[in-house]
């Protein structure tokens, strides 16, 4: 078990050396919130239906293009979607947080949108945008600058509470989130 994180971790770490290659920096947030969302998530090569009902593949991977039945990925391609995943949901905190974040803020938000997605009106509740069209009350008060309060939020997207990895994964959440802010760092 150990031997397959290490080399799991080993294989995030190359796709992000590479995708950030020629002198450019990752993102300080990025290795690590890959790193956390993979170990949250699990790794399952072959399309698998969730508690929930969706097909799925490799770190939580969904989508309309996933279908059961389809040939296993191999580690490094599940490593490319993590990866291109992670830049997507880079790009929706920073078209939508309006304050400066810690590395706690990106890494806990980060993991949340992954798992949650941004929303969308009429169809899901989600990071930025609620199935009603309001912006959610954790984008809101993060928006006004209340940091620790936003935070908070994160343990009230518990669901379905009957998975007990899901109450887990926001518990982390909230912590990484308010780690930076509790030291002082904000």
């Amino acid at each position: 078990m150990e031997s397959q994180k290490s080399r799991i971790a080993a294989v995030i770490t190359d796709r992000i050396g590479k995708r950030f290659g020629g002198g450019k920096r990752a993102p300080a947030w990025l290795l690590a919130t890959c790193l956390a969302v993979s170990g949250a998530e699990g790794l399952r090569q072959t399309v698998y239906i969730d508690p929930v009902g969706i097909p799925t593949v490799c770190f939580g991977q969904t989508g309309k293009d996933i279908k059961p039945g389809q040939p296993a990925r191999s580690v490094e391609e599940c490593a490319d979607l993590l990866v291109d995943e992670m830049l997507q949901v880079e790009k929706v905190i920073r078209q939508n947080v309006k304050v400066p974040l810690t590395n706690g803020e990106w890494q806990a938000y980060s993991s949340f949108i992954y798992n949650l997605g941004p929303g969308k009106k009429g169809v899901k509740d989600g990071f930025v945008t609620l199935k009603s069209g309001r912006q959610s009350t954790l984008l809101t008060l993060l928006n006004q600058g209340k940091h620790v309060e936003a935070c908070q939020q994160i343990q009230y997207w518990n669901n379905p509470k009957w998975l007990r990895g899901l109450t887990i994964r926001r518990q982390e959440e909230m912590q990484i989130c308010l780690r930076d802010l509790q030291a002082g760092a904000k």
